[in-house]
């Protein structure tokens, strides 16, 4: 059930909207379950997987900290917006 509240999403989303025709490039994480067909995911210039087993536990996958950061050198990314929650 939604309460009113964007989902994580819907906050990737706006973040991504943000950086559009800035120059800026942007990369996305996605769970197995959200796939790379994700509307975030295909916003972005780049998106990797992030946890396994096709689980859409946010602690399964968005949250594996040591993960997003092996994605962010992996990527050259330059910043990590946390997300909300």
């Amino acid at each position: 059930e939604n309460d009113g509240r964007p989902n994580r999403g819907a906050i990737a989303r706006r973040v991504l909207l943000t950086f559009r025709g800035t120059g800026i490039q942007t990369v996305a994480i996605h769970s197995p379950a959200d796939g790379p067909n994700s509307l975030h995911a295909r916003m972005a210039d780049e998106c990797f997987m992030i946890g396994s087993g096709g689980s859409s536990s946010a602690a399964e996958s968005y949250l594996r900290g040591e993960e997003v950061i092996d994605i962010a050198l992996r990527s050259g990314a330059q910043a990590i917006h946390p997300g909300y929650g």
